[in-house]
């Protein structure tokens, strides 16, 4: 090969070299843009609960390091830092970038939680850049065990970021339990998983579900156990025409309590689902800026007050001039009493023509419509009532020449509560239908009525009979049609 050979191989050698060291150099001014931007995003974000900053971001040629600053808003002396290892692309293994970030513990934490770990971080992030603009997040927590003191099988999880605003979440815990002399806990099958398309920073902006599961929670006292099995939490959020719809659904297969001498099962299959609809999307964006805009400012504590309430009551006057509604789709649960259900809608009335122009909570109070339907086996709503009855349980007794003594005041309490119960249903302030008791609750104009019945006429009802001064119940009525 000559010289020239030489000079040119020379030449273009020096050509890549210089080209992949601006090619890293390019990837490293990228990710530390991108790491900026995002801490920015974050500080710009109203809802957040915790405030983020960056302490420091020293960047070299194929890799940096960082270490930012989470403080909880609410509890701000509860300061964590992280450290963050930045390794710069391109790399066939990860992309263009990848960020490992682990807390940064203090003395006195990596004492108490180094034996725990065998001096591993308790846990770590991973985020990876890759080449498709596609974002990707492993986290981890080690799995450790020391018998007759605690057991932790481990956390995995990621987050995905496809592209096109999407994030797609999944987590699993295996099991944590903890065992002491006082007692002991433990916590089973827990995962997370979610599927959410990004219209804007903050979560008011999302659309899509979350699920939650935990096959058991348990705890150990020496009072007895506590025990929930089979919890499933799903929840979705949607825009539908600028207005802002979500749900809520929450089931449990069986929640126990055994004490020391016999089993009192608390409730079994029971379900809350609910439903939000009808807030107007615009009121709640416009609400999320002014937020943003007035914490930027930092303004003095009485201005910052006066300015968060004018914003609180724009967002009412917007929320009023939709159609906002609460539904609760349905409650049920089985209890040792029997089956207790509900079902029922809230929302707001028209606005009355030529009535004065109203603001704020006394505008949204005074609109109030809808009704509820509550069932309830005999058997629950007498135990309901058998609780309100140990005074006058006491005073039969001690009337009737007896020994006051916890079971004869328990079975005389069920006694006077079964006779109310029949009282009550005579006199139509609770109904009967199919072996059930019925409520109705009707909301109008901001005003409930319970059966018919005003809030303190119902109470007195329960309480003191319906024959008590100040109830006037309506006619008697066994069943009504529904």
């Amino acid at each position: 090969m000559n010289r020239k050979m030489w000079l040119g191989a020379g030449v273009g050698l020096a050509g890549l070299v210089a080209a992949a060291v601006g090619t890293v150099w390019w990837s490293g001014a990228r990710a530390e843009h991108n790491f900026r931007e995002f801490v920015a995003q974050v500080a710009d974000n109203p809802s957040r609960p915790a405030d983020l900053s960056i302490v420091r971001y020293d960047r070299g040629l194929l890799g940096a390091s960082a270490v930012t600053r989470v403080t909880p808003r609410r509890m701000p002396q509860l300061v964590l830092e992280l450290e963050h290892v930045i390794e710069h692309g391109p790399h066939p293994e990860f992309g263009w970038a990848r960020i490992t970030t682990t807390p940064h513990l203090s003395a006195e934490a990596a004492r108490t939680l180094g034996p725990w770990f065998d001096g591993h971080s308790p846990l770590t992030v991973t985020t990876t850049f890759a080449f498709d603009g596609a974002t990707h997040v492993d986290i981890v927590s080690p799995a450790f065990a020391h018998p007759g003191q605690a057991a932790w099988d481990g956390l995995t999880g990621s987050l995905d970021y496809p592209g096109d605003r999407q994030l797609v979440l999944a987590l699993q815990a295996p099991r944590l339990q903890v065992e002491g002399p006082g007692g002991s806990f433990r916590a089973a099958g827990l995962k997370v998983d979610g599927h959410w398309t990004m219209a804007g920073i903050s979560t008011l902006q999302w659309e899509g579900e979350s699920r939650l599961a935990l096959a058991e929670f348990t705890v150990f006292s020496p009072f007895g156990r506590f025990s929930v099995r089979d919890v499933a939490l799903a929840g979705y959020q949607k825009d539908a025409g600028g207005m802002l719809t979500a749900g809520s659904t929450l089931r449990v297969a069986a929640a126990d309590l055994l004490a020391r001498t016999t089993p009192e099962p608390i409730l079994r299959n029971g379900e809350l689902a609910i439903d939000v609809s009808g807030i107007d999307q615009r009121a709640l964006s416009d609400y999320m800026a002014g937020l943003a805009r007035v914490d930027r400012a930092s303004p003095a504590p009485d201005a910052y007050r006066e300015e968060t309430q004018q914003l609180v009551e724009r967002l009412l006057d917007g929320v009023a001039a939709g159609k906002p509604q609460v539904r609760l789709r349905r409650l049920s649960l089985e209890t040792p009493g029997g089956l207790l259900s509900a079902s029922g809608a809230l929302g707001l009335g028209p606005v009355e023509l030529g009535a004065p122009e109203a603001r704020g909570v006394t505008a949204l109070t005074s609109r109030l419509q809808g009704s509820f339907t509550v069932e309830g086996g005999p058997g629950l709503v007498g135990a309901l009532i058998a609780r309100r009855m140990g005074p006058a349980a006491i005073e039969a007794i001690q009337l009737a020449g007896g020994v006051v003594e916890p079971a004869s005041v328990e079975a005389m309490a069920q006694d006077l509560a079964a006779a109310r119960l029949q009282e009550l249903v005579a006199a139509g302030v609770l109904h009967e239908q199919d072996g059930k008791i019925l409520l109705e609750v009707v909301v109008s104009d901001g005003e409930a009525r319970w059966n018919g019945l005003t809030r303190e006429a119902f109470t007195a009802a329960l309480m003191h009979g319906p024959s008590a001064e100040g109830v006037l119940p309506p006619a008697p009525n066994t069943a009504i049609d529904r």
